[in-house]
Order: structure tokens, then sequence, then C-alpha cells
């Protein structure tokens, strides 16, 4: 009974996601398009492939996604490049600890930051900023590799229950300096034109589409210049694939302009802004993917790309443009563990209605009694 009870229940797991990728292929959206948008046609990847990889998932068995497993796992894993975890990693390349948010300059080896005791919570996040972190002039000018462990490690030591949730604050004041001219936003925070224009934005990019869209109109009156993409954020979309280019142009379009600043938003700021920042720091300095979201979540916090298509486009992005830095595990990469083996693929979903239904012990097949659902 207990073995039944245990295969009827993974029958049940792989009819559970027969009709999610059954409901993924048949879901079908109407948009209103507005006159100022960009509309890009997509075909949402779905129960579709070899029977190893069923629904669009990955057989991470092939050579090149065996190679690319470690990266996912370390973007994957919400331990591993935890913003905290990440203050404590020291940048490889000898740049030292990953600073806080605030700034996107990376601080030496030789610095390191003064936690301060202040009063208020924005005082004592500004006190973390590497604006405000000078170098140490009796720091050792060559430190090794433990001693800069232990500094980045002191970090955390030294910040207070307060100093961190400061730093928490700080990161969901929307948007967030990702580089001097892009930032990282969510829909509702980009409505405020306000704060737009206090914190210089010029540009404004919109990749959830028409149910994102901002306040086109108080845009123009503030010479914010606004563009529309629509993307989804669903397991199996292209996302980087299909927008990648357009809205790289748009960024370097206000990185031009003298004082230019672009905020990148989707509804949340999680996944398709996400992937796209992260993506465009990576291309634009040169960063390794791990150091990219190593630094997007460090200003944004952990709420930062969790959708598995766009965390694997993102790798496959670093691979072909020589990027994918040391593996997990290897020397110089901020991640010293080496992932785990990769997870098995799914099989082929349970198909119902055909052939016959066959008893154990004068019981139904889980199948079968599954098919009476129908």
């Amino acid at each position: 009974q207990r073995s039944h009870g245990n295969h009827f229940y993974q029958e049940l797991q792989r009819f559970g996601h027969f009709c999610g990728a059954v409901n993924s292929r048949s879901s079908t959206r109407h948009h209103h398009q507005p006159t100022n948008t960009t509309r890009v046609d997509r075909t949402v990847m779905g129960n579709m492939g070899s029977s190893a990889v069923e629904r669009g998932g990955v057989d991470w068995r092939e050579k090149e996604n065996g190679e690319s497993w470690p990266y996912v796992w370390a973007i994957r894993e919400p331990e591993v490049l935890d913003w905290r975890s990440v203050m404590a990693t020291p940048v490889p390349g000898g740049d030292g600890p990953l600073p806080p948010p605030g700034n996107t300059d990376v601080a030496t080896a030789d610095a390191t930051p003064p936690v301060t005791a202040d009063d208020s919570a924005t005082a004592t996040a500004d006190a973390l900023c590497p604006a405000k972190i000078s170098p140490s002039p009796s720091a050792s000018p060559s430190p090794s590799a433990e001693a800069k462990a232990s500094a980045g490690a002191s970090i955390l030591q030294r910040m207070s229950a307060e100093d961190i949730h400061a730093m928490a604050v700080r990161q969901s004041q929307l948007p967030v300096e990702i580089t001097p001219y892009m930032y990282l936003s969510d829909a509702k925070s980009v409505r405020d034109v306000a704060r737009l224009t206090e914190r210089g934005i010029t540009h404004v990019l919109n990749v959830a589409g028409p149910s994102a869209a901002g306040p086109v109109v108080d845009y123009q009156q503030a010479k914010i210049e606004y563009l529309q993409v629509d993307a989804d954020d669903e397991e199996g979309y292209k996302m980087l694939g299909q927008h990648l280019e357009e809205c790289r142009a748009f960024v370097a379009k206000a990185r031009a302009m003298d004082g230019g600043k672009c905020a990148v938003h989707c509804h949340a700021g999680i996944n398709r802004s996400g992937v796209m920042v992260a993506a465009i720091y990576m291309l634009d300095s040169g960063a390794s993917v791990l150091d990219a979201v190593a630094h997007c979540r460090m200003q944004r916090g952990n709420a930062f790309l969790w959708n598995h298509t766009f965390q694997e486009e993102l790798v496959a992005l670093a691979r072909e443009s020589g990027l994918l830095g040391p593996k997990p595990g290897d020397e110089g990469c901020r991640v010293p563990n080496a992932a785990p083996a990769p997870p098995a693929p799914l099989g082929p979903p349970p198909t119902f209605g055909a052939g016959k239904a066959v008893t154990r012990n004068g019981a139904p097949r889980p199948a079968a009694a599954l098919d009476r659902l129908f």
C-alpha cells in the first residue's frame, strides 16, 4: 500500500507538470496596443522538445548545458549570492569585498568601510555607502586573499541588526542605481515623476507592456523619454533573445547624454527588468555573470532574477560573450563551493486514455485512476 501510494504521488506530480505545460501553450493574451509602444511577436516555449525535456525543461546532461549548470545553480540557489554573503565575499581579481549599495564604483581591497552607529536608518545606510569610504593609509598595499576575506566578513560582523535593516530599506527605495546611467525600478515607483526628476532620470524603459505603463503625458512634460516593450514573465520566454538589442540601444541613448539616466522597470522590478539590467551591466562593464548578478543583488536586494529561463539566458549570453568567469568552486570565483550535480530532466508527461488499464493487486493503476478525472 505504501509503494502504491508513493507511485500515485509521483504520477500526480507528473500530471501537474503536464497540466502546466498545456496551460502555458494554450494561453492567449490580448493587449490593447498604445501608439507609442514596441510590440515584438513571440513564441512561448511550452511542451516541446525531446521526451527527456518535455514542457521546455533543460537537459543538463548535454555538454553545453552541463557547463552552464554551475553558474545557473549559483544564481538560482538563494543563499549563494545573497547580498549579505556577497558583502562578505572578496571580489575576484584583488578588489576586496563588494561595496554596499549607493555607488557603482568598487572599493579597493584596502578600503574597509567604517560602520558607524548613526541614529537614523538613512544615516546608517549612508555610512555604509562606498561614496563615504576612504582608503586606509595604513593598509597593506597587497593584502592576502585570507586578509581580504577576513576584512569582508568583518563588515557583516560589525553590522548590527539596525545596520542590516537600513541596508534593506535603502535597497527597497526604488529606483536603485545599477550604474550611474542605469537604474532598476518597479512600475509603482516610476509613476512618481517628482521622484524621477529628483534622481535625474531622463529616460524610462518599461519592459512589461501596457499593464505597467507609466504616465506618458507627465513624462513628456518632464522631458523624460519613454519606451515600452511588451514582454512576458514566464518560463520559456526568451527575454534577452527578443528584447536585449532594442533595450540596450535605448539605455545607451541615455548614457550618451550629458547626465542621462535610464530607469528600467517591469511590474515588480525582479525578473524582466532584472535580467535586462544584469545583461546590460555585464556587457557594458565586462564583469563576469556571477559578479554582475551579485552587484545587482547588492543594489536591489535578494528580490532579483527568479525566473529560471531568464537565469539560463543570462548565463548563455555570458558564454557567448566570454564572460562566464571562473566556475563556482574554482580559484578566483566569488562562490567558493562547487555546484552539486545537475538535476535529472523531467520525463515525458503521462498520457491518458491510451492503452488498456492495468491493475495491481486488484486496484487500478494511478494513471488509470487519474484518467477518470477527465
